[in-house]
């Protein structure tokens, strides 16, 4: 918390020393630090050594491998468990633990001693540049306040306006003359010529912070000429000066966007990998549609010798049929002859109950069963 004009709130944080000695913390702390810091909702302080070892450990292997640093990340690796509660004050630090199956560090110490009492403070300050900067902008915009709708809604014109207001100068090296007078000559600004037809001047790009590119004091002027112009008040050192930052903000630009070029590389391999697969697909589906063919034609196959086996069978059971039938025929014929023999030899004897499908049981004749 950073409240100067709060008596209540000081204007100083608290540190530990452990921090500095023991995992290389620095002040500023980090983006990823301090968006960690405020997504938890702690002071550094607040923080047990052993979760600042998890933190340090973090920031260091995803650095070495150039993946990104998110708080959330940090958060799905490790869960942060809050101090011990005793009655209504807390005690202890805030502490790590790593997820379930998730566990990449081990501890720094399983114990650590004495690092309770190796605290000490941290004062914020402006620096010369940052206060020149807040005197310049009161300077010019303390009688003449800025209307926020009106910058916001068009921000185009509001840039030309600003720069207006400042007397057409730019840049921190030019403005100083606003609080200091005669601290800095102003010097007409050339630009660099934009390529195409119309040759408008080349917006200023902001370059990528990187604590290996230090900038001039003062910055570099764009030039810009054109036709028979000449190049006016020429300094061969700033062009050596302007050569070598344009070296190095072309270093840090690369350097930027060096994981994209190689999330590029690897969307460009995995995009291979990808085709590659789906054509393994597309033979395996081949392959099986073969298969697919090669059974259909199987199936008619089988089903024209079932129905050739089925005409045969019927064949059989109408010759089977008939076979049945002139045996019965045979067999009644038969029974007929015996019944007139014996009606000649005995005419007082009944032959009615007589048959060739009748059997003596019990000393009667029945039925045979159908």
């Amino acid at each position: 918390y950073l409240n100067l004009d709060h008596p209540t709130v000081p204007n100083w944080l608290w540190v530990n020393e452990v921090m500095f000695t023991e995992f290389g913390v620095r002040v500023p702390f980090t983006d990823f630090q301090q968006r960690l810091l405020n997504r938890a909702s702690v002071a550094p302080s607040q923080l047990h050594p052993n979760a600042w070892s998890a933190i340090r450990c973090v920031e260091l292997v995803t650095d070495s491998l150039r993946l990104p640093q998110d708080p959330e990340t940090f958060l799905y690796l490790f869960t942060l468990f809050s101090p011990n509660t005793e009655g209504k004050t807390k005690k202890g630090y805030m502490s790590v633990r790593p997820g379930k199956h998730r566990k990449i560090f081990g501890l720094y110490e399983d114990s650590f001693h004495d690092f309770k009492g190796r605290f000490f403070k941290i004062f914020p300050g402006l620096t010369a540049d940052q206060k020149d900067t807040a005197d310049i902008l009161v300077k010019l915009f303390s009688e003449r306040n800025l209307k926020p709708k009106t910058v916001l809604s068009n921000p185009s014109e509001a840039r030309e306006a600003i720069v207006d207001m400042a007397g057409k100068e730019v840049t921190l090296e030019r403005l100083r003359r606003l609080i200091r007078p005669g601290s800095s000559q102003s010097v007409p600004a050339i630009s660099i010529p934009a390529p195409g037809p119309s040759r408008a001047p080349v917006e200023r790009q902001l370059v990528p912070a990187d604590d290996n590119v230090v900038l001039p004091e003062g910055g570099f002027e764009q030039r810009r000429w054109c036709g028979e112009d000449v190049l006016k008040d020429y300094d061969p050192m700033e062009s050596i000066r302007w050569a070598e930052w344009a070296s190095l903000r072309s270093a840090t630009i690369m350097k930027s966007i060096e994981p994209r070029l190689m999330a590029a590389d690897q969307w460009e391999v995995l995009e291979k990998e990808r085709a590659e697969e789906a054509e393994r697909w597309k033979n395996r589906e081949s392959e099986l549609e073969g298969g697919i063919q090669g059974l259909r034609e199987s199936v008619s196959d089988e089903k024209a010798r079932a129905d050739k086996a089925e005409a045969s069978l019927a064949e059989l059971e109408k010759s089977q049929d008939e076979v049945v039938r002139m045996a019965e025929d045979s067999v009644m014929a038969t029974e007929r002859a015996l019944k007139d023999q014996i009606s000649l030899l005995l005419p007082s004897f009944d032959v009615s109950q007589l048959g060739a499908f009748k059997a003596i049981v019990d000393g009667n004749i029945v039925d045979l069963p159908e």
